[in-house]
């Protein structure tokens, strides 16, 4: 696979053969609306085909939005409900394709691997580190859009220290800082949450990178365990968990 990044980024296209997919949502197309790469890399008009691959977890797409969507030739999204809100949002149908998410069932192949030490490579943030019977995953880049607030606080409305729980957070900043430990601190404190008596369920922060290679091992249970995701890369690892709860 390195060697295939390496032989495709060392390789000259023609722009008039090149077709073009932007990861992202519209705003970092181009010109972007905030500091980060652009895509397309120059003008819409240079390339075979440009392709905006996106989703949002609302009703509808604003119009700044809708405008850059009808500037691409296709526009791929990942479920008949983002399909029918970009459609409804004013984004011609012609170009909305729904391309369904793809597992690769045999690197994620459970029995191939051992699981991944998480307390290892976490920062306990809330709670006490006891060992537990039964841990929370959530994987995702650190943006309200994500709904992490609305996650901190359903667990821990609904957990404490007595139910040998724990929760655990893959995150990565996105256009912030990596002080993630203080900015929940921030949160609880604006927040209107009473702790238990026995305590918080504790919650743990994992702010270092995990290889792609590694992902089969960190969403292995070591005992039982549920899963919340942002997406992208565990989605289908059901297999993994117990219990498979998806936070998009």
């Amino acid at each position: 696979m390195k060697n295939l990044a390496l032989e495709l980024y060392q390789n000259q296209c023609r722009m008039n053969e090149t077709i073009v997919i932007c990861h992202s949502e519209p705003g970092a197309w181009y010109p972007p609306l905030f500091e980060t790469f652009p895509c397309p890399p120059s003008s819409y008009h240079d390339f075979k085909s440009l392709i905006g691959r996106t989703m949002f977890e609302t009703n509808r797409v604003n119009d700044e939005h809708m405008e850059r969507c009808n500037i691409m030739d296709y526009v791929w999204v990942t479920t008949e409900f983002h399909e029918s809100t970009f459609v409804q949002s004013g984004i011609d149908p012609s170009k909305v394709v729904k391309i369904v998410q793809p597992v690769d069932v045999k690197f994620f192949d459970p029995v191939r691997y051992k699981p991944l030490d998480l307390a290892s490579r976490a920062k306990l943030v809330l709670g006490s580190g006891v060992r537990k019977s039964f841990v929370f995953l959530s994987v995702f880049k650190w943006e309200y859009r994500k709904g992490w607030d609305v996650l901190l606080k359903s667990y821990l409305k609904e957990f404490s220290q007595d139910d040998r729980v724990a929760l655990y957070l893959l995150t990565n900043p996105y256009h912030t800082d990596m002080d993630f430990g203080n900015k929940i601190l921030d949160f609880m404190e604006s927040s209107d949450m009473v702790e238990p008596v026995s305590g918080w369920a504790p919650e743990h922060v994992i702010d270092t990178h995990i290889a792609l290679r590694k992902f089969p091992r960190f969403f292995l249970p070591e005992g039982r365990m549920g899963e919340t995701t942002g997406g992208g890369h565990v989605n289908g690892i059901a297999g993994y968990c117990d219990k498979l709860v998806r936070t998009n």
